[in-house]
């Protein structure tokens, strides 16, 4: 179907690529219908568009994950650490001293 329209399935976005796969995407059969008819189009109801780099691998960045607990260790000097939400209250079961919030490193 999309190859009768000049839409060309491929796993590389590229001539050459194989047809068919779990994540594919296209090329434009050059002097197919669906160029034919893009150039055709008059630009005046053209859409504005951009390419997102998929086909060159570019990936945009990604968001750091909020961070969402810390890093808790045994204000006895027992070498303990735990971690969990911030705001906890956790006693050690080994001295029984609080646990201390630990910044980030």
């Amino acid at each position: 179907m999309m190859c009768d329209v000049g839409l060309i399935p491929s796993d590389t976005g590229e001539e050459g690529g194989k047809q068919t796969g779990q994540r594919m995407t296209h090329y434009i059969e050059k002097g197919g219908r669906f160029e034919t008819a893009f150039k055709a189009m008059p630009e005046t109801i053209r859409l504005p568009w951009t390419s997102g780099g998929a086909l060159l691998g570019i990936k945009g960045p990604k968001e750091p994950k909020a961070k969402n607990k810390i890093k808790y260790t045994c204000a006895g000097g027992c070498d303990v650490n735990v971690w969990g939400k911030p705001g906890l209250r956790i006693a050690c079961g080994e001295c029984e001293e609080l646990f201390e919030e630990i910044e980030a490193d």
